[in-house]
C-alpha cells in the first residue's frame, strides 16, 4: 500500500508532509511513502535526509510571460502523475501545498484516487484554494484559515505538525553543539528556504548594535547558501561571535541554545517556535503568496505570542529593542512564551493521521476483496 505525498518547492512545503509520513511510517510498517516533488534541490535534499522515496515532476510556478513553458512543463507534470497511478493506485495522495502540488493532484482525482489537502497558513496559498473542492478534505493549521474556503469544502483544524523530538534538546547540549558561551545570551536568526536574502541584509546592516552590547549577546546565523560568507564577515567585523551556516541540519540544538529569535513567518516556522517556546521578532517574507506571513505573524501577534515589523521598517531601533529584552526583558520574554503555549499543537500529527486513517483502511478492505477473489 501507497500513500503519496505532493508538493514541494519550499521547506515550508515540505516539513509538515515529512512530519506526518514519519508518524505513518512509525505506525505503518506496511504502508510506503512517495513524495512527488518540484525539481529544486532543497526537496531532494530534505527528502534523502528523511530518507523517503521521491520523484522530481518537471511543474514550474506561473510565471507572467512564460505562458508556453507554464503549459508544457504543467502537461508534463500531470502526464507522468498520472502515468504513475494507473500503474500502481495509491491509497490516498496528501497534497502539500505550492506550484508543485496542483498536477498530481490533478492526477489523482482523474485517476479516482482519493485527495487530502495540508493548509499550513492562515489564508490559502493559490494551489490548495484551487484544489479544495476537488478535495475530501482540508486539513488546516490554524483557525483563521476555516473561514476562508467555500462552505462546502471540508475543513478541520488539526494544527500544524512538527518533526518528532524539535523541543527536546536541553540548552547546554545546543552551545555545546555550536561551540557557543555558556554565559552570553542567545540570538537565533532564521530567514527560511526562500526568504533569507532579505532578511540577511536587514540584520547586518544592523549587526553594530549587537557589537555594542558587548560580549553579552552571540549569534546562530542560518543564511542560506549564498549569503553565507558575507554575513560571516559583517558579524566578525561587528565584533560578534557568531556562528553562521547556510543551513542548520539540528535546529532541535539551534532552538535549545537560543534566547530568541528573528525569522520569517511561514507557517511550520511558527509551529516550531510554539513547540519549543522561544520568542522572537518575526519579520514576514514580503513578496509571499496572498501576503499570508504578514497575516500568519499578525495572529500570533495580536495574541501576544511574538512580536512582529515588516522589513522595510526593520531597524537599528528594532535591534536595539531586541537586545534590551534579551538582556532585561526577562518578564516580557516570559509572557511571551506562555501565550506561545496557547498556540501549541500538540495532537497535530495524530489528528492528521486520524483523517488519514479511513483511506488507509478501504484501501485494506479493497485489497482482501481482490485476494478472495
Amino acid at each position: 500500500m501507497q500513500v503519496v505525498f505532493a508538493g514541494g518547492g519550499s521547506g515550508g512545503h515540505l516539513a509538515p508532509g515529512i512530519a506526518v509520513a514519519k508518524a505513518l511510517a512509525a505506525r505503518r510498517a506496511d504502508v510506503e511513502m512517495l513524495f512527488l516533488t518540484s525539481e529544486r534541490p532543497l526537496d531532494a535534499q530534505m527528502l534523502d535526509k528523511a530518507d523517503f522515496a521521491h520523484a522530481a515532476l518537471p511543474a514550474e510556478p506561473w510565471e507572467s510571460g512564460k505562458m508556453f513553458s507554464f503549459a508544457w512543463s504543467s502537461s508534463r507534470a500531470y502526464a507522468r502523475a498520472l502515468w504513475r497511478f494507473s500503474r500502481h493506485r495509491p491509497a490516498l495522495v496528501v497534497g502539500l501545498g505550492g506550484f508543485a502540488s496542483v498536477f498530481p493532484c490533478l492526477a489523482a482525482r482523474a485517476a479516482g484516487v482519493p485527495l487530502v489537502l495540508l493548509e499550513q497558513n492562515t489564508v490559502p496559498g493559490r494551489a490548495n484554494a484551487f484544489l479544495a473542492s476537488r478535495a475530501a478534505a482540508v486539513l488546516a493549521g490554524f483557525e483563521e484559515a476555516r473561514g476562508k474556503f467555500p462552505p462546502q469544502v471540508r475543513v478541520v483544524v488539526t494544527g500544524n505538525p512538527v518533526l518528532p523530538g524539535i523541543n527536546h534538546a536541553m540548552p547546554l547540549a545546543g552551545l555545546t553543539h555550536f561551540t557557543l558561551a555558556v554565559d552570553r545570551r542567545t540570538l537565533l536568526v532564521l530567514g527560511g528556504s526562500q526568504g533569507a536574502h532579505g532578511l540577511n541584509a536587514k540584520v547586518i546592516e544592523n549587526a553594530g548594535v549587537i557589537g555594542r552590547a558587548g560580549s553579552r549577546v552571540q549569534v546562530i546565523h542560518q543564511t542560506g547558501e549564498a549569503d553565507a560568507d558575507a554575513v560571516r564577515a559583517a558579524w566578525a567585523a561587528a565584533g560578534v561571535r557568531a556562528v553562521v551556516l547556510p543551513f542548520i541540519d539540528r535546529m532541535d540544538l539551534a532552538y535549545a541554545a537560543a534566547d530568541f529569535a528573528i525569522c520569517r513567518a511561514g507557517a511550520m516556522t511558527l509551529a516550531e517556535l510554539a513547540e519549543v517556546g522561544l520568542p522572537a521578532m518575526l519579520v514576514p517574507l514580503p513578496t509571499a503568496a496572498g501576503d499570508h506571513q504578514t497575516r500568519n505573524a499578525a495572529a500570533y501577534a495580536d495574541a501576544g505570542a511574538a512580536l512582529m515589523i515588516s522589513q522595510e521598517r526593520f531597524s537599528a531601533a528594532t535591534m536595539r529593542h531586541i537586545v534590551d529584552l534579551m538582556l532585561n526583558g526577562h518578564l516580557t520574554l516570559n509572557e511571551i512564551t506562555a501565550r506561545l503555549a496557547r498556540r501549541r499543537s500538540r495532537n497535530a500529527v495524530e489528528a492528521i493521521l486520524r483523517e488519514i486513517e479511513p483511506y488507509l483502511a478501504a484501501k485494506d478492505a479493497s485489497e482482501r476483496a481482490c485476494q478472495a477473489c
